[in-house]
Order: structure tokens, then C-alpha cells, then sequence
């Protein structure tokens, strides 16, 4: 068998992400770290790669874009060679192995609920309507970010107060029925005003104005706000689409849970609200929003 380039190496591996159920945003990762940062190496038999190669350009990615970037790079091309190896006669070492990868920290915590009043007010003065509603949709329900970015119309009910998240577009690659409260409920309404393919077609979840303040930090901000409200950590698992943990997960059937897990969310919103002394509502007059609509057709 002719050896199989780096190329080659990680369309292997993405098609058996694929296979597995791969979310689609694991999946567009690994090929940014090929295309990005390994595009000169693209056309080399994976085999001709050496260790001394390797570290360098593990230590110009930390350089340039940080280490975090280089981290998930080098497993991106780990995981690629070592699905290659699979596929070749002659064994050899997988030169990642000569990594010592950087010890990472949590970039963000959970946000002050003493700091919560500031974000709402900074999100709302963000010049992307679009990404107002993103970033406040996070914070109410405390979606990952990659998830929120992949919905669909078609996904979501409205009426019913429910997202059918296919298991595609989440970590767990299995279905997941998420009850939404009224105010994300408004949130939505608006944002497939603006945006009909797609309520939220955005490809950084960072803001510049929010600082840390934004992302995965509204997810933990979310959690934490579970806990304020009082609720157990079951239904907050729940809430957030985690496993439920130990034996439980063999019984507790999730979906004769929804109303249940539907008033849970809208407590949970109603605090975050709360705290951020915002209104519960529509976040702009219906009015404006069409007119942001006409002015950009």
C-alpha cells in the first residue's frame, strides 16, 4: 500500500469521525488545524515526519496563536497519523509522542452574579443584533456554543417551548428534547426574524466587549444559577444536556420529564434575569427589529 499522506492521514480520520457520529463542529476542527497550521505538510507521506519537525512547529503555533491552539493541533495530528498507522504494513513511532504538551487552565469561570447587570447591558450595546441574541441566549440557557451556532429552524417548536437537538450537533451524540424558557422563547422568535435560515449564524463566540465574560463562562454562570434556584443536580445535568451519572442514567427516562425540566428552565432564566436586572420580555420593540430587517435587505 502506497503510505498515506498527512492529507490523507486526517480525511481518514475525519471520515471515521464521521462514522462514529462525530459533532460537526469536532469534525470542522480538525480539518482548520490541518489547513491552517500543518497546510505545508499536507502533501508528506505521514511516515517522513520527524520528532524535531514536530516540536518546532508545536512551539511556533504556541508563538503565534497560543497554547491552547498548539495543544489541540498536535492531537488533531496525532489522532490523524495514529489512524493512518492502522492502514500500514511497516510500523513506526507517531513523532507527537515527543510533545510535552502545555498544562491547560479553565479560561473561563463562572461569571459574577454582582457582574451579570454590566454584561446585559454591554451585550445589548453590541452593534450585531445577531449577537446580542446569541450571547443572551447563552447566558439563559447555558447552551454550548457550538451547539447554539449549528440550530436550525426546523429544530426548533416554538409553541411546544422545545429544541429537538439531533445528536449530530451536541457532545453526547445522542437527541436531545431542550425545554426553553419564554424569554429564550422571545430571543429565538427574534432572532429567526433576523436571521430565517439560521437564528444564529456567527462563527466566533468571543466578544471583544464582553472580555471573558462570554462562551463557555455562560454555560458555568448557567449552572451555577441551577444551583441558586435550588435545583438538584439531576435535573441540572439535564438542563445542560450532560449524562445523568451512576445508575440513575439506567433508569430516569428524561423525556416523561420535559414539563417538569420546562418550569426548571424558566426558574433558572427568571433568576439570571433577575440578577442582571433585565426585563423579562422581547429584548427590542418587534418595530425595530423589522426595520433592522428592511434596512439590510
Amino acid at each position: 500500500m502506497t503510505t498515506p499522506t498527512l492529507s490523507d492521514a486526517f480525511d481518514l480520520h475525519h471520515a471515521y469521525m464521521t462514522r462514529n457520529g462525530a459533532a460537526a463542529f469536532s469534525k470542522a476542527q480538525l480539518l482548520i488545524h490541518r489547513d491552517r497550521f500543518l497546510a505545508d505538510w499536507k502533501d508528506r507521506p505521514v511516515n517522513s515526519l520527524t520528532r524535531a519537525e514536530v516540536i518546532a512547529r508545536f512551539e511556533l503555533i504556541t508563538d503565534k496563536n497560543g497554547p491552547s491552539v498548539a495543544n489541540h493541533t498536535m492531537r488533531s495530528l496525532r489522532a490523524a497519523i495514529n489512524r493512518a498507522m492502522k492502514r500500514m504494513d511497516e510500523p513506526f513511532v507517531n513523532p507527537v509522542i515527543a510533545v510535552d504538551f502545555h498544562r491547560e487552565h479553565p479560561r473561563e469561570n463562572a461569571i459574577p452574579f454582582a457582574d451579570l447587570p454590566k454584561v446585559w447591558r454591554t451585550i445589548g450595546k453590541l452593534p450585531s443584533a445577531t449577537r446580542q441574541r446569541y450571547h443572551r441566549f447563552l447566558m439563559l440557557t447555558g447552551v454550548r456554543p457550538g451547539t447554539a451556532k449549528l440550530l436550525e429552524p426546523k429544530w426548533i417548536d416554538l409553541p411546544a417551548r422545545k429544541i429537538v437537538v439531533p445528536g449530530h450537533a451536541i457532545k453526547t451524540r445522542k437527541t436531545w428534547v431542550m425545554p426553553i424558557s419564554e424569554p429564550v422563547a422571545d430571543i429565538l422568535e427574534e432572532a429567526l426574524t433576523l436571521n430565517p435560515e439560521r437564528p444564529f449564524p456567527v462563527t466566533a463566540h468571543r466578544e471583544r466587549a464582553l472580555g471573558c465574560h462570554c462562551g463557555y463562562a455562560f454555560r458555568k454562570t448557567f449552572r451555577t444559577a441551577c444551583s441558586a434556584v435550588g435545583l438538584s443536580t439531576e435535573t441540572s445535568r439535564m438542563l445542560m444536556a450532560h449524562a445523568i451519572q451512576g445508575i440513575d442514567r439506567h433508569y430516569v427516562c428524561e423525556g416523561q420529564l420535559f414539563d417538569q425540566l420546562r418550569e426548571a428552565s424558566n426558574r433558572v432564566a427568571a433568576r439570571l434575569l433577575e440578577l442582571a436586572e433585565a426585563e423579562i420580555g422581547r429584548s427590542e420593540p418587534r418595530a425595530a427589529i423589522s426595520a433592522q430587517v428592511e434596512a439590510r435587505a
